[in-house]
């Protein structure tokens, strides 16, 4: 069978078959687990009494944390032939509302315990009250009977041309896209890893990232999966103590996050909590180098960072044990083609258009609901600016939309803020650009160092050579910056301020 007619599914009983159906392959941070077989048989159950639940439409909202009970509904869906959409919860009601209209979702799996826990009553009551219906997983489960063992095997077939998931970028645009990632992009772009990453039976991954993101979802669950290694589930990649601990609980030995995420885990842990660890891989935003300093010094584990995109599944390039380079994304993984174009105006990089069998079926978009919008051409453009060595390693500058053109001058923000974390460390700066009459674009700086002025930051760019013109028309003092979930800075919610400030 080809690889672009297999579905998860179909991918899972192979895997299932290779490393024994009794292996465990999943455990939570309550120590319940999951082998081949117990999460084939929860999710046939989970599947059959959705049958008569979930409405005729092909996309279902699934509004869960980093858990078993998220890894079970994410296949008894597919067991119905039908397509999960990964909510992301963090975002409020109304995002969550407008990305459930534009994947025309009309009902959402959520859970009862999550939403308590989670805080999200207001938010819940929200989109209940615009017409969404919740189906709760605590409901479903105390439904069981006998006779649904017997009647479970009556269910649809999954086909490998039903899209396999949908996520939604949290970019700068006021309404988030739904990208629509096929069962042959998801499978394609963890061979791709495969091939960087030799991942075996012994091998335990630490996932704290959230399922909504591609990071998260390719990376933390299904990998694991389909590689016969033991992953652990944790619902909050915010636990920056607890997290610690279950590391060396499990004595995990490969974990993933963000530079944001990894620099606070590092404040608590303790040497000994990720002793164990061979893979260290990190992305959605750059590592700075005091991030990376601190894990080889007091842990003895070097970061490996990584750069992808939602809408390639997620991975583009990685740094790995066959080939790396600190302060590179690494190499671009097999199989993927690239071409790179001059911007006007940008003198160091090009833009990058990547094609290859992980990217993206295309987008949902608000505004034509439920309808994929393919791709204009075989080349995705990705919309950052790189630069790429002579021994073929990625740096990334940038994006085309994070660079403020002032005076007629391009002026990279992503490299302003290296800049200030590295003259200005353990603090936490953000920049954006915003209007201005005089210049066409003012800069404004987010800090949480309430001593930095104008002439600190000016002394600093002016022995980086600089130009004057990047400097910030004005400094915002914040207690703590704005993340998205997945780790990102909320560039959006920052804009916003500097605009109503």
């Amino acid at each position: 069978m080809e690889e672009a007619k297999k579905t998860l599914l179909e991918e899972l009983g192979l895997a299932a078959k290779t490393y024994k159906a009794e292996t465990i392959i999943a455990i939570d941070h309550k120590d319940q687990t999951l082998s081949y077989k117990t999460l084939d048989s929860k999710a046939t159950l989970v599947a059959h009494k959705l049958k008569n639940i979930l409405n005729t439409d092909i996309n279902v909202g699934l509004m869960l944390p980093t858990s078993l009970a998220c890894l079970v509904s994410f296949f008894a869906v597919h067991k119905l032939g039908k397509t999960p959409a990964m909510l992301n919860f963090t975002l409020g009601s109304q995002n969550l509302i407008d990305n459930c209209h534009t994947a025309q979702v009309k009902q959402i799996i959520s859970s009862r315990d999550f939403i308590k826990e989670a805080k999200l009553n207001i938010v819940l009551e929200k989109i209940s009250s615009s017409g969404l219906e919740i189906i709760f997983l605590e409901d479903i489960k105390k439904s069981f009977n006998i006779f649904d063992l017997l009647l479970s095997k009556f269910l649809p077939k999954a086909k490998a041309s039903n899209a396999a998931v949908i996520l939604f970028t949290s970019g700068t645009e006021n309404k988030s896209k739904g990208v629509v990632l096929a069962h042959s992009n998801l499978l394609a772009n963890i061979n791709q890893l495969k091939k960087c990453f030799d991942y075996t039976t012994k091998d335990i991954v630490l996932n704290p990232l959230p399922l909504f993101h591609s990071f998260g979802l390719t990376g933390g669950m299904l990998m694991p999966l389909y590689c016969g290694a033991k992953a652990i589930y944790y619902p909050s990649p915010l636990h920056f103590k607890e997290i610690p601990q279950i590391a060396r609980k499990h004595s995990a030995t490969v974990f993933y996050g963000t530079n944001t995420f990894l620099r606070s885990y590092a404040k608590y842990a303790q040497k000994e909590d990720f002793a164990h660890i061979k893979y260290l891989v990190a992305g959605a935003e750059k590592i700075q180098e005091d991030v990376f300093k601190i894990w080889q010094e007091k842990f003895g584990v070097e970061i490996l960072e990584a750069y992808g995109c939602t809408e390639a599944a997620p991975g583009i390039s990685v740094n790995c044990s066959l080939h790396k380079k600190p302060g590179t994304v690494g190499k671009f993984l097999p199989n993927i083609k690239y071409k790179l174009e001059k911007i006007n105006g940008i003198d160091k990089g090009y833009k990058l258009l990547v094609s290859g069998p992980n990217i993206m079926m295309g987008y949902l978009l608000f505004d034509k609901p439920g309808e994929i919008q393919a791709p204009n051409s075989e080349w995705y453009d990705t919309g950052d600016i790189i630069d790429i060595d002579e021994d073929g390693f990625i740096r990334v500058i940038g994006r085309v939309k994070r660079f403020a053109k002032i005076a007629g001058e391009m002026i990279s923000l992503l490299l302003l803020e290296e800049l200030l974390n590295s003259n200005f460390p353990d603090f936490c700066h953000a920049v954006v650009n915003i209007s201005d009459n005089k210049k066409g674009e003012a800069l404004v700086l987010f800090t949480n160092n309430f001593n930095l002025t104008r002439d600190l930051v000016h002394q600093a760019f002016k022995a980086n050579s600089i130009s004057e013109l990047a400097l910030p028309k004005r400094i915002v003092n914040i207690d703590e910056l704005p993340y998205l979930g997945s780790g990102k800075l909320d560039y959006q919610s920052l804009t916003a301020i500097a605009l109503n400030s």
